[in-house]
């Protein structure tokens, strides 16, 4: 979570929003002709999060990006995890590790990076989301909403 709370911070310091980066060359494309893949997963009731930090082999902004736009096809995606954030008065503790995942992305679709933990061993794969998918309920849009910035004018979107 402290992971998650700085790439917020440093969000909010440079006066940015979570933003779309396109990682394929050429015009842009409507929504239907490419996929998108969120920077993050998000999970603190697992005391998990997941950033996205190079796709295949490419590093990627991972200050403000939420989503990335790639075209249908496979992708070798590295990933950073964070895992069991232990904050106290003197010090934190936290495990973190780097993870290459292959995905194959279909237009259209949304994935969101997703884990499996059994006892320290992690998986990460991507659930695909599906068709229509709403940007706003992305991970990263999500906490952005949630941290106050909009003044109570944040979108009434239901996830």
């Amino acid at each position: 979570m402290r992971h998650i709370l700085l790439v917020l911070v440093i969000t909010l310091m440079c006066g940015c929003a979570p933003a779309a980066f396109k990682m394929y060359s050429g015009s842009d494309l409507p929504r239907t002709d490419f996929a998108v893949i969120s920077a993050l997963g998000l999970y603190p009731e697992s005391r998990m999060s997941l950033q996205i930090k190079e796709i295949n082999g490419k590093p990627v902004n991972d200050t403000t990006a939420a989503e990335f736009h790639v075209l249908a096809g496979d992708y070798k995606i590295l990933l950073k995890a964070f895992a069991d954030f232990n904050p106290s008065a003197t010090s934190s503790t936290w495990k973190d590790a780097f993870i290459e995942v292959s995905v194959s992305v279909e237009n259209g679709h949304t994935y969101i990076p997703n884990f499996t933990r059994i006892d320290d061993k992690v998986s990460v794969h991507f659930d695909d989301k599906g068709v229509g998918f709403k940007k706003e309920c992305l991970p990263l849009y999500q906490a952005y909403y949630k941290t106050n910035i909009w003044a109570g004018k944040a979108p009434d979107i239901q996830c």
